[in-house]
């Protein structure tokens, strides 16, 4: 699993049951891209993440997510059950071949301020590679 680490957060992310940063995915198959994120420190905080397509149209999020709420955590910390610190959302593979990048572009921690918090391309080396044959 594509893993990565900034002073904040430790970011895993992987599509399906692979654990390597490129996959295939059949055509008109899907499967869940999962993202776990870890609070190296600090107490919990509700957190929310964002992925993106960043390029390519072989695959789509299915529903296309409307806005951050789509991978709400909760609160968490470095503590919590991977379980709790865990979210996923479906993929779907068109039915034409290529390949498709895709990202953790923002996390977004609730620290108890008038606006939260965003993380935004702190993880290079997270993202996931899919390709349809």
């Amino acid at each position: 699993m594509p893993s990565c680490k900034s002073r904040q957060f430790k970011v895993t992310t992987r599509v399906g049951t692979a654990t390597a940063a490129s996959v295939n995915l059949a055509q008109n198959s899907s499967d869940p891209h999962v993202v776990i994120v870890t609070p190296l420190s600090g107490l919990a905080k509700p957190t929310k993440l964002r992925c993106i397509r960043s390029s390519g149209t072989a695959v789509e999020y299915d529903p296309a997510p409307v806005d951050k709420s789509d991978h709400d955590f909760g609160s968490i910390d470095n503590s919590s059950p991977i379980a709790d610190r865990t979210a996923s959302h479906i993929i779907q593979a068109g039915q034409t071949s290529g390949s498709v990048v895709l990202q953790v572009n923002e996390i977004e921690v609730d620290d108890g301020l008038p606006q939260p918090r965003i993380y935004q391309q702190l993880w290079p080396g997270c993202d996931v590679n899919v390709t349809v044959p």
